[in-house]
Order: structure tokens, then sequence, then C-alpha cells
């Protein structure tokens, strides 16, 4: 796999395989990028993860991300992926989607992980986590976390 110096830190990481990028790349983890962009048809990003992974030899989890129903039903297709996300859902959809997804578990024999992510706070969060997801991301953990700006100059005494 590639190495490319990040933000100049001069840490070696490993780079995105082609058509994903480094936010939906999950370095040792998976690959995680939408399942159809606009104008593709197919599931051009979860083959191209499944084949990059396959090609360097990489045993690596492949995460999806969903924004709706229709979203899901094609990842599932393609019986590639280990997780799905669920982008910006909202509660009543997260359950729909869960059931969509454990539904679908029983008739083909294979267990996804399934994801809420997105639009969601420390006060939401037990609302998702009872819809039968495995994980829950709070983003508000880290970008909506207020800073505080520090010195730690060394001043003689």
């Amino acid at each position: 796999m590639e190495r490319s110096d990040r933000r100049g830190f001069g840490e070696s990481f490993p780079r995105a395989p082609p058509g994903l990028s480094r936010r939906d790349w999950g370095l040792d983890e998976s690959c995680a990028k939408r399942v159809a962009t606009e104008g593709d048809s197919g599931n051009p990003a979860l083959t191209r993860a499944r084949d990059y992974c396959k090609e360097k030899g990489k045993d690596l989890r492949i995460e999806i991300e969903t924004r709706n129903e229709d979203e899901i039903r094609e990842a599932l297709a393609t019986r590639i992926p280990d997780r799905i996300m669920l982008d910006n859902f909202t509660p009543e959809r997260t359950k729909k989607a869960v059931e969509l997804i454990r539904g679908w578990e029983k008739e083909n024999g294979k267990h996804i992980e399934i994801e809420s992510s997105g639009g969601i706070t420390l006060d939401t969060i037990r609302e998702y986590a009872l819809c039968g997801v495995d994980f829950v991301s709070v983003g508000a953990l880290t970008h909506s976390v207020k800073s505080l700006d520090m010195s730690f100059k060394a001043v003689k005494a």
C-alpha cells in the first residue's frame, strides 16, 4: 500500500485506494463509501473496495455509508459489506433499517454490523441504541467541543 506524509507531521499513513477518499478509508479496519454516488449505477465503490483489498492481499472489513433504504438494499444485494452505517437517519428510519438488515441476515446467513451516525447527540444516543444498532457514533463529542486556549511557555522564576 502506498504511504503518504499526513499533514506534515512526518508520520507515514497508508494512502486511500483509487476511488476512495482518506475520510472514507478506514485504514486498518475498513473501507467506507456511499453505495451509489450521483450518476453511478450498481455498486462501484463497494466493488472497488473489495477488489482493492483482494488485489493487495488485505483482509480488511468493509463498511458502507448509506443515506436511505434503497442504498441499504443495494449494499445488501452485493453481500460485500461487513458493516452498514446509517447516515443521518431519524430514530424511526433507523428502526425500519435495522428490521430490514436483520431480516436479510436471517434469510442469507451473514451477520452485518449496523452503525448509526450523523446528527446524534448525547441527548438522543439512547433512542438510537434502543433501535437495535450495534454501534452509535456521536460526532458532537469532537466537533462541537469548546476549545481551551492554553500556553505551555516556560517562564524563568
